[in-house]
């Protein structure tokens, strides 16, 4: 693939035949869409031939992803479905009285605290990762969307390139780029948690809870008089 970019349909010209003419832009536009949110790294148009615009609306839908549960990468669906309801639930709250008890719900289900506080977590982590990882491209020299572009297409382990991602990377931005793919396919909670010390020992055993009526011999208490109580 010349310039490190992913494969595209149509592009490669049979020997003796002309290159068959791409659709239209607009007609692509579902497919490069649904290739943006799932794995498969696959694209009928070069991206580094996109527009700003183009580019920046590929890497939402990387940075969104599939659903709970699928094999796509990114924040997932429903946790952008969760920071959704919480900002609505922030605006409703200012014409509501100041006790007033309102659930997020989503999909009809109230959402527990637990379940909100993962998705604020998980959302911070994916950004504060994309940034993290696009400092060094930025300090090579490479342009500031291709380089978030590559971050978020690595973390989302969609496989589309801008043109950044080649033989010819220097070897750091590379290692930088597999830790985002290992990272993004294995969930970044997940592959932090790897890196906590108390997760590396197993967990001690919970103590069994006494049964009642079988209190130990060592347990009862001993007698104090050599006759029977009246």
């Amino acid at each position: 693939m010349p310039g490190g970019g992913q494969p595209s349909l149509g592009r490669a010209p049979v020997e003796g035949q002309d290159a068959p003419a791409l659709a239209p832009l607009p007609e692509q536009a579902p497919f490069s869409g649904v290739a943006a949110q799932t794995p498969p790294g696959f694209s009928t148009v070069p991206v580094e031939g996109r527009d700003p615009a183009s580019k920046l609306v590929l890497i939402l839908a990387m940075a969104v992803g599939g659903d709970m549960g699928s094999t796509a990468g990114g924040i997932k669906i429903f946790r952008l479905l969760v920071i959704l309801k919480m900002v609505q639930h922030l605006f409703a709250r200012t014409a509501l009285p100041r006790h007033a008890v309102v659930d997020v719900r989503v999909a009809g289900r109230a959402l527990e605290s637990p379940e909100i506080a993962l998705a604020l977590v998980m959302v911070s982590l994916f950004a504060a990762v994309a940034v993290l990882s696009r400092l060094p491209f930025l300090i090579a020299g490479y342009d500031p969307l291709d380089a978030l572009f590559e971050v978020v297409s690595a973390l989302g382990t969609v496989g589309l390139s801008s043109g950044v991602s080649g033989p010819e990377l220097p070897p750091l931005l590379k290692g930088v780029l597999c830790l985002d793919m290992l990272a993004g396919r294995l969930d970044i909670l997940a592959f932090l948690v790897l890196f906590f010390p108390p997760t590396w020992r197993a967990r001690p055993a919970a103590p069994s809870p006494a049964q009642p009526g079988r209190q130990g011999a060592a347990d009862r208490p001993a007698a104090t008089g050599g006759g029977e109580a009246p």
